[in-house]
C-alpha cells in the first residue's frame, strides 16, 4: 500500500451549519487533544471482556464531539477481501443508517480504502457509475454526509472508521479527518493487541500440553486417547475418566434412562449434556430441572405444568418441563431431593410416557429421555423410606459414577492449565507459567468441592496475579490420604456387588425363604438371581 491519501470530494456550497461547527471544533484543538489522550490511555491495556462495550462508547464520544449521528468501525478480514462492520453507534433519536455489512458490497469505496485513500461524500457529489454497490447503493448509502477513513496497524491496512449524518452537511476538512483517524487507530490497535494476547494464551496452553509427562504424550488436547471422540469439558487422561467416557459413548445413542452418581462439583450436568449431544435427540431440546431448588408445592407444576385456576396464583396455563422437553432430553438434577409424594407420579411418566397437568384430567403423551443425577446415597434413602425402590430401579437402568477429583489427581495439571488460560483470557491477562510448587500444592489437596472448587481457586489466583507467573493465594492443606468423609463414591455396580455378596455370606449363600438373602435385601428371589448373574456373583466352590 502506498500510504494513506485522501480522496477529496468537493461539494458546491458544502460548508453548511454543521461544517461551521466542525471548523469551530478544529480550532478547539486542546479539547480534542485531551479526548485523544484519555482514549489512548484507556485502551492501552483494557480487559478483553469489556473491550467491545468500550469501543462502542468511544465511537459515541467521537461522534458526539464532531456533532454527527452515527459512527462505525470496520475490520479487514483475514483474506483481506472484505471489510466488515464490527462496532456501531447511532444517536438515540435517530434511525440507524442501513450500512453495508461489508464495504466490499460497495467496491468503489473498498478499492479506495485498499489504496489508503479516505472517502468523503457530501451533498452535491455525483459519484461515478462504478461507485454503485452490488445492490445499487451509492457510497453514501442514503446518508447526507459520510467520511470513511482507512486505519492501519504496524503499517498494514487493518480496517476503517466511518462517521455519518442524515440531517446536516459536513465538509470533513483535513484536520477533522486526521483527528478521526487517530481515534480509529486507537480502537484497532486495542483490538489487535487483544487478539494477539488470545493467540499467545492459546499457544502457551498448547506448549504446556507438550511439556506434560510422557503418560500424557499420547493424548489429544482434551486428554482423550488418539482416535477417541473428545467430549467438551471432560479434560483429563486418567483411567477412571477414560472409563466414564467409554460408558457415555456406550449409552448415548440409545434412549436408555441414565442415573449419574457422584459428589457435588464433579460435573454431572456436563456428562448429561454430553449424553444428549451424542444421542439421536441432539437437535431437540435439553431441559434441566434442579429438584432441590424448588419447593414441594411448586415442583409438580414445574415438571408437569398446570391449567389456569389450578391453584391460587395460576393465572394461565403453564407448560411443564416434561412437555417442553418433548422429543428431547430432560435432566433431573438432585433427583434424591424429589419429594416422596411426587416420586410415584414421576414413575408413572417413566413407565407409561404420559402425564396430566396440575388441575387437568386430560392425559398427555410425552416422548422424553430422562437423565437423572444425585450426590446422595439412594440405597440408604431407600432403606430409610425416603426414596421409592421402584423409582430407583427405573432410573438406574444404566448408572454412571462420575469420579471425584481426588480420584484422578493426574488430571489436575491439565485442568489447571485449562482454567488458567480461560480465566486469564477473560481478565485480559497473560499468565504463561504455573510454578511446580503451586501445581504440587493443588495436586496434594483433597478437593471436597471437586472440579467446581478447583475452578474457583484458579479464578481467585488469576485475579490476584500481577505478571506472567500464577500466584496461588488460597491456603490448601495437603491430604496425603483422603479422610473418610472424602472417600470417593464407588461405581454403583461395585458397591451393589459387594453389598449382595455380604448378604449372601451372612445367610450362608441361601437365597430363598424368610431366612434367605433375598428377604434380607428386600428383593424377590428371582430378582436377586438376575442381579447375581449380571454382576458375575457365584457361590464359591468348596474344596
Amino acid at each position: 500500500m502506498d500510504g494513506q491519501r485522501e480522496t477529496s470530494i468537493e461539494v458546491p456550497g458544502g460548508q453548511g451549519t454543521s461544517g461551521a461547527r466542525t471548523e469551530a471544533a478544529v480550532e478547539e484543538r486542546p479539547r480534542f487533544d485531551a479526548l485523544l489522550s484519555e482514549l489512548s490511555t484507556q485502551f492501552l491495556n483494557f480487559p478483553a471482556a469489556a473491550l467491545d462495550r468500550e469501543i462502542t462508547a468511544g465511537l459515541q464520544r467521537l461522534a458526539e464531539y464532531w456533532e454527527v449521528e452515527q459512527g462505525a468501525l470496520f475490520e479487514l478480514s483475514e483474506d483481506a477481501n472484505q471489510v466488515r462492520v464490527t462496532h456501531t453507534w447511532t444517536a438515540p433519536a435517530c434511525e440507524p443508517a442501513v450500512l453495508p455489512m461489508t464495504l466490499a458490497q460497495v467496491p468503489w469505496v473498498f478499492g479506495k480504502l485498499r489504496r489508503g485513500e479516505t472517502v468523503r461524500c457530501s451533498p452535491g457529489f455525483d459519484p461515478p457509475d462504478e461507485a454503485a454497490g452490488a445492490n445499487g447503493d451509492g457510497p453514501r448509502c442514503g446518508l447526507q454526509s459520510v467520511v470513511v477513513i482507512p486505519l492501519t496497524v504496524a503499517g498494514s491496512l487493518a480496517g476503517a472508521i466511518a462517521l455519518s449524518t442524515r440531517r446536516t452537511d459536513c465538509a470533513w476538512p483535513h484536520e477533522v479527518v486526521q483527528g478521526i483517524r487517530l481515534v480509529g487507530e486507537i480502537f484497532v490497535n486495542a483490538l489487535s493487541r487483544t487478539q494477539a494476547r488470545a493467540l499467545l494464551q492459546a499457544a502457551s496452553f498448547q506448549l504446556s500440553l507438550l511439556r506434560l509427562p510422557p503418560h500424557g504424550a499420547h493424548h489429544g488436547p482434551q486428554g482423550t486417547e488418539n482416535g477417541a471422540t473428545p467430549i467438551a469439558g471432560m479434560i483429563g487422561h486418567s483411567d477412571v475418566l477414560d472409563a466414564v467416557r467409554f460408558r457415555v459413548e456406550q449409552v448415548a445413542p440409545s434412549d436408555t434412562t441414565v442415573l449419574l452418581l457422584g459428589e457435588t462439583g464433579v460435573g454431572k450436568e456436563l456428562m448429561a449434556r454430553a449424553l444428549h449431544q451424542r444421542s439421536l435427540r441432539s437437535a431437540r431440546p435439553f431441559v434441566t430441572v434442579n429438584c432441590a431448588a424448588l419447593s414441594a408445592t411448586l415442583i409438580e407444576s414445574e415438571l408437569f405444568g398446570h391449567e389456569k385456576g389450578a391453584f391460587t396464583g395460576a393465572m394461565g396455563r403453564r407448560v411443564g418441563r416434561f412437555e417442553a422437553a418433548h422429543g428431547g432430553t430432560l435432566f433431573l438434577d438432585e433427583i434424591g431431593d424429589l419429594p416422596l409424594e411426587l416420586q410415584g407420579k414421576l414413575l408413572r411418566v417413566l413407565q407409561q410416557s404420559e402425564f396430566e397437568r396440575v388441575g387437568s384430567s386430560q392425559t398427555l403423551p410425552v416422548d422424553v429421555r430422562v437423565i437423572a443425577a444425585t450426590n446422595r446415597d439412594l440405597e440408604d434413602d431407600m432403606r430409610a423410606g425416603r426414596f421409592r425402590p421402584d423409582l430407583y430401579y427405573r432410573l438406574a437402568v444404566f448408572p454412571i459414577t462420575v469420579p471425584a477429583l481426588r480420584e484422578r489427581r493426574e488430571d489436575i495439571p491439565l485442568l489447571v492449565r485449562h482454567f488458567v488460560m480461560q480465566c486469564a483470557q477473560r481478565a485480559g491477562k497473560l499468565i504463561s507459567t504455573v510454578p511446580s510448587r503451586v501445581m504440587e500444592t493443588l495436586q496434594a489437596y483433597a478437593w471436597p468441592g471437586n472440579v467446581r472448587e478447583l475452578r474457583n481457586v484458579i479464578q481467585r489466583a488469576v485475579i490476584n496475579t500481577q505478571g506472567p507467573v500464577l500466584c496461588l493465594m488460597d491456603h490448601l492443606p495437603a491430604t496425603v490420604e483422603p479422610s473418610m468423609e472424602y472417600q470417593g463414591v464407588r461405581p454403583l455396580a461395585v458397591a451393589e456387588a459387594a453389598h449382595i455378596r455380604r448378604a449372601l455370606e451372612a445367610k450362608q449363600w441361601k437365597i430363598e425363604g424368610q431366612a434367605g438373602a433375598a428377604a434380607a435385601l428386600g428383593l424377590p428371589a428371582s430378582t436377586l438371581r438376575k442381579r447375581m448373574r449380571k454382576l458375575g456373583i457365584h457361590r464359591p466352590t468348596s474344596h
